[in-house]
């Protein structure tokens, strides 16, 4: 990751804390660039996730145990960063998230190496994740409405204008059974996934993919949304209006790229990082 180019540059830059158990606030970047060393990846990248978190919960993704955001390493590509499982989104900090390998072991982080990763997810994940090395980023929610909408069994219609940034970058994984093992699910989910950004798992929910965590979080956001106006729209069980599939594929073009996920998240961020600091303001943190 650290080797790509970068089309973002550094926002701001605050000063880290130096109170141990303050959030370390050490950027608002968009993307890491090659030139910051591991360290500061590092602490970028985990900072950025807790934000992404906090915005799950936000948004009301934060369903039982499941829902997750995990991140490439950017020191080694084969290992990711997650939060532990049982911790409320809106409770993880940096020092919370845990490094891991393809099959969930745990390899360093973590404040408190009590709580369980989720090894089940890492075993799904990391065959999205070996299929798409363009890919830093992997979000799965099981919101309401993406729950609903994935009982269907259907592609999302092209009904609005942001339900085009999916159009022919979304596609349908109906699961194989119980008896399959969690690597091989993660294998067909990244087959149903191909280069697309997003994967409706019937019966069960939502995963988006992206080059940041900003992007992922973006299309996890968007797709939900846009499974909730569908729901409605067949709510009516009147006929509906679709965009032809060559204005779809403009439509994308213009707004479902990954910089346009970028600046659709930049608000969602944006608030929850005036959340998470001025909190630690309120605990007394310099």
């Amino acid at each position: 990751m650290s080797q790509r180019a970068t089309s973002f540059s550094t926002l701001t830059t605050g000063a880290t804390s130096s109170h141990p158990g303050a959030p370390a606030r050490v950027t608002s970047s968009i993307l890491l660039t090659a030139s910051d060393d591991l360290a500061r990846q590092r602490a970028i990248l985990k900072e950025r996730l807790v934000l992404g978190l906090r915005i799950l919960h936000k948004h009301g993704f934060e369903y039982h145990v499941s829902p997750r955001i995990t991140v490439r390493d950017p020191g080694d590509p084969n290992t990711f960063w997650v939060h532990p499982i049982g911790l409320a989104f809106k409770l993880v900090t940096s020092t919370d998230l845990m490094l891991v390998d393809r099959d969930g072991n745990y390899l360093g982080g973590g404040g408190d190496r009590c709580r369980k990763i989720n090894v089940t997810a890492c075993k799904v994940d990391y065959p999205v994740f070996t299929a798409r090395p363009d890919i830093t980023t992997i979000c799965h929610i099981h919101s309401t409405h993406g729950m609903a909408f994935s009982a269907l069994g259907r592609h999302l219609d092209m009904l609005t204008q942001e339900s085009a940034v999916f159009f022919e970058e979304h596609n349908l994984y109906a699961g194989s059974g119980e008896l399959v093992s969690k690597s091989q699910e993660g294998r067909e989910v990244a087959e149903a996934l191909g280069k697309g950004k997003a994967v409706i798992q019937h019966n069960h929910g939502l995963m988006t993919v992206g080059t940041t965590i900003d992007s992922a979080l973006a299309w996890a956001i968007v797709l939900d949304k846009e499974c909730q106006v569908q729901l409605l729209t067949l709510s009516t069980g009147l006929s509906t209006v679709k965009i032809p599939p060559e204005d779809a594929a403009l439509l994308r073009s213009l707004g479902g790229t990954e910089e346009d996920g970028v600046r659709k998240a930049a608000i969602y961020f944006q608030e929850a990082e005036a959340e998470y600091f001025s909190e630690s303001y309120r605990k007394g943190y310099p």
